[in-house]
């Protein structure tokens, strides 16, 4: 029942990989975002659009991206989606929260040993992620859980990535595959098409990337993006 009213490992995997597609942004920085913290916002301008605001940890910015509400496979949507599915489990994990919160403060209060308490806040600490991430979902095993860290890569054993990319492939001719992607190879390939989309405007790349200086657009376009790889992964994307 859980997993037919609440996204599942699959699903959450398949939402978190539409948003790094259609945006660019880093994995990390959508793994950072708060849902206590207003990072999608209507556009001021046109309430036919939105804004969402992430922030990478590596560069200390903000990077920002827009879509339309209408556009039900754009990243604020997903992320508006999912968060407004998922409420009930995290309504289930601040009532953890609350429960585990107490059970702390009477071991305190009982002078339990420290390793006792520490075992209890890292618990803590842990359902704090939980509340914090729109990346909620069910799972048989574990029940409410969430992508965290390397986790959005893998289904079980194996990569997910890998296993969508085999299922693709069953279905076309040998000298018709897909090669292996990665989920930071989407980043590259969402720059090639902002170069190619912007008639190879460096100005526009620098902004869809979030980078702060025009030359660190110019040295990634050099090193990531003007050579066959990049034409490779631009074409598999």
């Amino acid at each position: 029942m859980l997993q037919c009213a609440f996204p599942d490992a699959a699903d959450i995997r398949a939402a978190f990989h539409l948003c790094l597609v259609t945006t660019g942004w880093n994995p990390a920085t959508f793994l950072s975002l708060n849902v206590n913290e207003p990072f999608l916002e209507a556009h001021p301008k046109d309430e036919s659009r939105y804004l969402l605001t992430g922030f990478k940890e590596r560069s200390k910015s903000h990077q920002v991206t827009e879509g339309l509400f209408k556009c039900q496979r754009s990243a604020g949507v997903i992320l508006q989606t999912l968060m407004r599915r998922t409420e009930p489990l995290r309504a289930q994990l601040r009532a953890e929260h609350r429960s585990l919160q107490g059970e702390f403060e009477e071991l305190q209060a009982a002078g339990a040993p420290q390793a006792a308490l520490d075992k209890k806040r890292k618990a803590i600490i842990d359902l704090e992620q939980g509340l914090r991430s729109p990346w909620l979902f069910v799972t048989p095993e574990q029940g409410i859980t969430w992508l965290a860290g390397g986790t959005f890569q893998r289904l079980g054993t194996q990569g997910y990535l890998d296993q969508l990319i085999a299922g693709i492939n069953a279905k076309r001719a040998p000298h018709d595959q897909v090669p292996k992607l990665t989920a930071t190879d989407f980043r590259d390939a969402f720059a090639a098409f902002a170069y190619q989309q912007s008639g190879g405007m460096v100005l526009y790349v620098m902004r869809v990337l979030g980078h702060k200086r025009l030359s660190s657009t110019q040295r990634y376009l050099d090193n990531t993006l003007l050579n066959d790889e990049s034409a490779r992964i631009f074409r598999t994307f």
